[in-house]
């Protein structure tokens, strides 16, 4: 997994500069440091286990919006397509992780996922200085 982050940060250095990339990964570093303060907050009242899930559901939330984001960027996911592969892929990689996805689960998902979104730089421009 490592490995994969690394290549990936190189290639998207190569493609749009360190300065791009540098501004986008401050914007990650901002939501999972928000996200850390909420599950904080929350641990006082929720077992512990529940928090460790939630935790690793807003993390890999992070990890597969950039990578369907990057997908869609580069034509390999269509744009009406990203928050259904975003989904197959957290519950891919929270799967891995060794937690198996219940159904009390995917809101919690599908919110990760649009906060995730939200952290995105906003690069499509449809009007002149109006970002969507």
């Amino acid at each position: 997994f490592v490995v994969l982050a690394y290549v990936v940060t190189l290639i998207l250095v190569a493609k749009y500069g360190r300065e791009k990339i540098d501004a986008s990964f401050v914007k990650i570093k901002e939501g999972l440091n928000s996200a850390d303060t909420t599950i904080h907050n929350v641990s006082t009242i929720l077992p512990e286990k529940v928090i460790n899930i939630a935790d690793e559901i807003i993390k890999y939330a992070f990890i597969v919006v950039s990578a369907v984001e990057q997908g869609y960027k580069n034509g390999a996911i269509l744009y009406g397509d990203r928050k259904v592969s975003a989904m197959e892929k957290l519950t891919n990689m929270l799967g891995v992780a060794g937690i198996n996805v219940t159904e009390e689960m995917t809101p919690a998902m599908d919110d990760a996922v649009e906060a995730a979104v939200l952290q995105l730089p906003k690069t499509h421009v449809t009007a002149k200085n109006k970002k969507v």
